[in-house]
């Protein structure tokens, strides 16, 4: 047995475990003959100036932590095994005084009142420990000093209020009292500035009930009461300052809940968002302990509320855009109905002093490596319930003169044009989180179709096996969106958005019929069997509505007129999968001979620019190597008559072989060598 010695309240003290529970053992200075001991049954911290008093007359002191605080068979069996150890290894006498207190008991009558902490744990002690104020505050000591509190214990800290808070109506009252709510309710504080800036004469006041015992946060605070409304008081820098009046006053703006905050002096203030418990508030410690992962805090809240949910991606997004590195569960959370324990909302937004500016500008203004966007994007695209409540989800508009104006409002100075490239470049970034600025089905598919082709090609799917849960997140997500993508971006939507773009449609067949693929080598032949299906239906869908009265294949399903190269379909030439017809490829060909121009063929009927690469795709649809070979004289005739002469590019007009902008010698020149794979999968046959 592993013992390891310590000190306790300044007496030796010797720490180890004993059946599974962790046991304890104090030693006096000068132990009586007779070992005489006393048996501290629960809380050894707990109200301990007997067991002193007892230590300096000689009696030892003994104590093991039970595994319920319910007086449990097993506890009470625990107990006497270990005084009988205390016995036979201490030589303790065989009679002990024991010592203990209640610890109460949560019953059922008003359950649907209590605590939501309370009702998911039943723990009571970490219940009121809980509601501490926290201990590393310099003004925490401070405070227990004045009131005279001898116990550094977060649970007697509280319970010497009744662990009362000024944000809810929850309560202790020792057994036997007689005392109601209006009884320990605060109705003056006499010690907040002892609390916010430790104020030495506050230690001349006489020891009376505060609501700081319970004031919980990290920074210097205190609450005020201003003529009958509490008023939360926080110190910081001036920094600290302006990002928490910044976001206040741009998140009232924008019409979303906010606690509101004001400078008065040298300390910002905060007015009681409760109205003095008019409703209670819950932290989200309540329900996920200190597990603050996106994920997990929303599939709890969904649980609770779809709405609530939606509030709290609202609430993400607002952190994400203004840079709030620091919402943990402490810092947001609910209201609740004080008389039937409904959860009404989310509480409103605060306590954002860490974001933005405080510590420090940010040298990434423009957004490009902000962690804080990842992180969103990771939990949105990894959720599928949170993807689509985002997709449907309209945050407010940011304006320049939205910024301009809450900046006009706080008398401390920032660097107003930094402050507005900072937030409206996250609001773009975060923006693009969304399937109107971002291109899910285009990615998902890409994905799916170059595992499938890599994995083709080495004959070994390992690669999709190791990630085959991804895979079938993207395969879920474009049999869901694939058939009509609706408004989202594509990688071809060089002249803006096309909703219900044809090549799109075609990309998520040709991922379907990849994953397909990687199903039936990895041995669940029913699913791809099923996922098949659905792609043959969606390219047969996909043709009926993009057939177009002039012979063609339009650019979107209700575009009549238009046309677009349809590389996409390559991959189904590629792997003889057989999804589109041979009448659907010649109609193709015919239209591209119709449309083409001296240097290429257009990439759609919008503009007359293209991209070599996908020329190449669409030349692979044919047959014959004459017709193959007309199409990609176009394209070198326009990198040789290319008056700039740089390494090529692959954006240019077909009509004068210009480049359009400074693409040049990017990696998707590898597309240029589409022909050459067909080539080895002919070898490979």
């Amino acid at each position: 047995m592993k013992k390891i010695t310590s000190e306790w309240n300044g007496f030796k003290s010797e720490i180890f475990e004993f059946n599974g529970q962790k046991a304890a053992v104090i030693f006096p200075e000068n132990p009586l003959k007779e070992k005489k001991w006393l048996f501290k049954t629960e809380y050894l911290d707990a109200f301990p100036s007997f067991e002193l008093e007892m230590l300096k007359m000689g009696y030892f002191v003994a104590n093991i932590e039970n595994e319920t605080r319910w007086g449990a068979e097993k506890d009470m069996r625990r107990q006497i095994e270990f005084a009988q150890f205390l016995q036979k290894e201490y030589g303790f006498n065989e009679k002990c005084i024991p010592v203990g207190m209640s610890c109460g008991v949560i019953t059922d009558a008003d359950d649907i009142l209590l605590p939501l902490y309370l009702k998911r744990t039943k723990n009571i002690e970490g219940w009121l420990a809980s509601r501490a104020i926290d201990s590393h505050r310099t003004n925490s000591r401070l405070l227990k000093r004045a009131l005279r509190l001898r116990t550094t214990d977060d649970m007697q800290t509280a319970l010497a209020v009744n662990a009362a808070t000024v944000t809810d109506r929850y309560w202790f009252r020792p057994e036997g009292s007689a005392a109601v709510y209006e009884d320990i309710r605060f109705k003056e504080n006499y010690f907040s500035e002892l609390a916010l800036r430790g104020d030495p004469d506050s230690f001349s006041n006489r020891p009376s009930r505060t609501p700081e015992l319970t004031n919980t946060g990290s920074f210097e605070k205190c609450w005020k009461l201003i003529n009958g409304e509490w008023w939360m008081y926080k110190s910081g820098n001036e920094k600290e300052y302006f990002s928490e009046l910044f976001i206040c006053r741009l998140g009232e703006k924008l019409g979303l809940p906010m606690a509101h905050y004001e400078l008065d002096g040298e300390y910002i203030r905060s007015k009681d968002f409760t109205n003095g418990a008019d409703v209670n508030f819950e932290p989200m410690r309540s329900l996920a302990d200190d597990d603050e992962d996106y994920e997990n805090c929303f599939n709890i809240l969904n649980e609770i509320s779809p709405d609530i949910a939606v509030q709290y991606l609202l609430l993400l997004w607002m952190d994400t855009v203004c840079y709030n590195m620091d919402r943990h569960t402490e810092n947001f959370g609910l209201l609740r109905d004080v008389k039937t324990g409904r959860i009404i909302s989310l509480a409103p937004n605060y306590d954002n002093n860490i974001a933005l500016i405080a510590k420090g500008y940010p040298t990434d203004v423009r957004r490009e490596h902000d962690g804080l966007i990842g992180f969103l994007k990771t939990f949105i695209q990894s959720s599928e319930e949170a993807h689509e409540m985002y997709r449907q989800m309209k945050p407010p508009e940011i304006t320049e003169r939205m910024i301009d104006e809450c900046m006009d409002e706080i008398p401390i100075k920032a660097d107003r044009d930094y402050i507005r490239s900072f937030v409206l470049n996250g609001q773009e970034k975060v923006r693009e989180i969304n399937e109107e600025n971002q291109m899910p089905v285009e990615e998902c598919g890409n994905m799916i179709i170059l595992i499938d082709a890599v994995c083709r090609r080495e004959k070994n799917y390992s690669l999709a096996n190791d990630n085959i849960r991804l895979l079938k997140l993207w395969s879920k997500y474009i049999e869901k969106y694939g058939e009509d993508p609706g408004n989202q971006l594509c990688t071809d939507d060089f002249s803006g958005h096309m909703p219900h773009n044809a090549n799109l449609s075609i990309k998520a067949v040709m991922g379907l019929i990849g994953f397909s693929d990687i199903l039936r080598a990895l041995g669940d032949t029913n699913e791809a069997e099923q996922i098949e299906k659905v792609a043959r239906k969606y390219a047969d869908s996909a043709c009926v509505r993009a057939k177009d009265n002039n012979g063609g294949y339009r650019l979107a399903f209700d575009r009549a007129g238009t046309f677009s190269l349809k590389y996409n379909a390559v991959w189904d030439k590629l792997w003889n999968s057989n999804v589109f017809t041979a009448e659907f490829y010649q109609t193709e060909i015919d239209k591209y001979k119709e449309k083409s121009l001296p240097y290429g063929i257009p990439l759609d009927s919008r503009e007359k620019y293209t991209k070599s690469d996908w020329e190449i795709w669409a030349a692979c649809f044919s047959e014959y190597k004459e017709e193959f070979e007309q199409f990609v004289h176009s394209v070198y005739a326009a990198f040789d008559t290319m008056h700039t002469r740089v390494p090529m590019t692959d954006w240019y007009y077909a009509d004068t072989s210009n480049m359009v902008t400074a693409f040049r010698n990017r990696s998707v020149r590898g597309g240029l060598f589409m022909k050459l794979i067909f080539e080895k999968m002919v070898e490979q046959s």
